[in-house]
């Protein structure tokens, strides 16, 4: 009896302890994992807990609650003690585009939340200048997905042509000098005004066409490829003809320096320039040289001409035909009389020439300055005492004068040539000192004149356009009106793809040249 009461007492005490436990009120916290508290609930024993609203942590995905190592079921798990739920987090993947507008292209660039980026080589885009980008790229990837613009600014478009290298590779280096000097200047000058908003010009490539018919043709769509705004080229009439030839087909403005024959800018028969409207020339033509110099003949006084041409030389063919032509209007009697590019004897010519007591002799020739000096020398050492003219080849017969020797002859000799580098004209100066200071080159050649001007007449016609479109920039060059060129100390217009502008003509005093008005 008395271990049945005892037994009775233990038991009310367990139930009772049973009882009051069961109704305890048990905690439970909810910490990140970096020990945070997010929220504390209480609840009874055997209850099940609320979901609390998940947490946010930036560039995470929230998982979920865990105990232990295993995820809390909110649906079924009952609290039996007090405890710690940890809630985990998933890293974050982000992209960032990068929209480069026509650009090259930026492959995107996806990484985990908060991971270093690696910042990305500048876009290139032809015709543009990189301004940078609408947004900051960041140091590390943030808590979103980016796309990022590219920002451009326009560049004008130069593209040229001609020979760097072969026999006429010293014509294509003076043009090309030429070029890169303009661009320099522009560029430091703030650039080109494009509706009130300056922008840079650019040389995109100087294409050696090596003065070959077909490799300039090859050239026009390289340059085309890359964006050409403008093409200034060839710079041999045979390059330039084949260049304009395949020009036409992309209505690109081609305005070749130097090319001087007749039909670059009207075709063979002149029938042509409503095909060749894209078509300009910063030089004046063949013909043109040779028609001013039977009038400056006329003007000079003189009546009775004769003309020594090279019948191997279309330039020298072209100038003599106009010459000739000019003359019968002027009422100037001539004879012509031709030679050969073999011809390295001309005895006989002047023993014509003495004898008919010709006033004066005109002598066009491109590209044999030496053998021109021949037969110059040839001619007053026979005892000629009369006038001598020539065309724009001329222009390195002064390199053949030798130290000591008596030019004297020389001093009765006058050419036509595109600028004289001795001129007081203040634009003229300006080009001479600047080309000595970038290439430590005496006197430029007229080429490289040629070439620096015709930069200076694509950034006039830009201007007075508007647009690098290629109507509206041939538009402007068509009715345009160009000034302070080293080549024409007037203004002038072109007339025809050829500019109307009054050749320099040069003669030789002590040895030097000089201008002879």
């Amino acid at each position: 009896m008395k271990k049945i009461r005892c037994f009775l007492c233990v038991f009310i005490i367990l139930f009772v302890f049973f009882l009051f436990g069961c109704e305890k009120n048990l905690t439970v916290n909810f910490e990140s994992s970096e020990g945070d508290v997010y929220e504390i609930q209480t609840v009874q024993y055997d209850e099940k807990i609320d979901k609390p609203n998940d947490p946010i942590k930036e560039g995470h995905t929230f998982v979920g609650w865990f105990y232990s190592d295993e995820r809390w079921n909110f649906m079924t798990d009952v609290v039996t003690e007090n405890m710690t739920l940890v809630g985990k987090w998933q890293i974050n993947q982000y992209t960032i585009i990068f929209d480069t507008d026509g650009g090259s292209i930026i492959d995107p660039i996806t990484k985990d939340y908060n991971a270093p980026i690696d910042i990305p080589e500048n876009p290139t885009r032809a015709g543009y200048k990189f301004m940078g980008w609408d947004k900051e790229i960041p140091t590390n990837m943030p808590s979103e997905n980016m796309t990022i613009k590219a920002i451009w600014e326009k560049i004008v478009l130069i593209g040229a042509s001609g020979p760097l290298s072969g026999s006429t590779s010293f014509y294509g280096q003076a043009a090309k000098k030429g070029i890169e000097l303009a661009i320099e200047e522009i560029n430091a000058a703030g650039g080109i005004n494009l509706n009130g908003k300056m922008v840079e010009l650019e040389l995109i490539d100087f294409y050696n066409d090596q003065a070959v018919d077909w490799i300039a043709a090859n050239g026009v769509e390289e340059l085309i490829s890359k964006k050409a705004d403008i093409i200034i080229g060839s710079i041999t009439s045979g390059a330039s003809e084949s260049l304009i030839r395949e020009a036409i087909k992309y209505g690109v403005p081609v305005i070749t320096p130097t090319g001087t024959a007749d039909q670059l800018t009207v075709g063979i028969g002149g029938e042509e320039r409503e095909k060749r409207a894209n078509i300009f020339r910063a030089c004046f033509y063949d013909s043109y040289q040779g028609k001013y110099m039977a009038k400056y003949t006329k003007n000079a006084g003189y009546t009775k001409a004769y003309v020594l041409f090279n019948n191997d030389d279309i330039y020298s063919v072209r100038l003599k035909d106009a010459y000739l032509a000019e003359a019968a209007v002027q009422g100037i009697q001539v004879e012509a009389v031709e030679y050969f590019r073999t011809t390295t004897d001309f005895t006989s010519y002047w023993s014509s020439i003495l004898a008919g007591e010709y006033q004066c002799v005109y002598v066009p020739s491109y590209y044999e300055s030496e053998k021109i000096y021949k037969i110059l020398k040839t001619g007053y050492g026979a005892g000629y005492t009369g006038v001598c003219y020539g065309g724009d080849g001329w222009n390195e017969l002064i390199q053949y004068v030798k130290e000591e020797e008596d030019t004297s002859f020389l001093e009765n000799c006058f050419y036509t040539d595109h600028y004289f580098g001795a001129s007081e004209n203040p634009t003229v100066k300006k080009f001479i000192e600047a080309y000595r200071a970038k290439y430590n080159e005496e006197v430029p050649h007229a080429f490289a004149a040629l070439a620096y001007d015709a930069v200076y007449i694509a950034k006039q016609a830009v201007e007075a356009a508007g647009s690098v479109e290629y109507a509206k920039v041939i538009e402007a060059l068509t009715n345009g009106t160009f000034t302070n060129l080293v080549t024409s100390s007037t203004e002038f217009k072109f007339i025809d793809g050829n500019p109307e502008k009054t050749p320099a003509v040069i003669t030789f005093k002590n040895g030097k040249e000089v201008d002879a008005k």
